[in-house]
């Protein structure tokens, strides 16, 4: 993601960045993101997540603005690996990221049942298997 920078403000230690898509505030040593993140999009969601060396890595948590979250991890600056989004309601998926994508095999559980279905690039793709309790 490239950051159109038009202000940038100083807070102790931290500096918030703030671009076209909100605002990123976080500790800065040596001119590179370090330690935890907070990224707050204009259109309410927010990331915690945590930077080494300028980039997003290991556990974060994204807030959406309806209510809903999704814990995942970045691995050099992309989301790599298990994921699960929770609905407000109790329902969750749980997928994977590969290469900053949801791909493989993903289950969405929900009060009476679950559902099964393929994340390729990004999308949902091929059949999906129902089952009820």
């Amino acid at each position: 993601m490239t950051l159109n920078l038009f202000m940038i403000k100083k807070q102790k230690k931290t500096k918030q960045i703030i671009d076209n898509y909100g605002s990123i505030e976080c500790k800065f040593i040596n001119d590179k993101r370090e330690g935890d993140g907070i990224q707050i999009f204009n259109n309410g969601d927010k990331i915690e997540c945590k930077y080494i060396n300028n980039k997003k890595e290991g556990k974060a948590i994204h807030y959406l603005d309806g209510g809903d979250k999704i814990d995942f991890s970045y691995h050099n600056n992309k989301r790599e690996g298990d994921a699960i989004y929770y609905f407000k309601n109790g329902e969750k998926i749980n997928f994977k990221y590969i290469n900053d994508l949801k791909s493989g095999k993903a289950y969405h559980y929900f009060k009476d049942g679950r559902i099964d279905f393929y994340y390729k690039n990004n999308e949902r793709n091929g059949k999906a298997i129902e089952y009820y309790k």
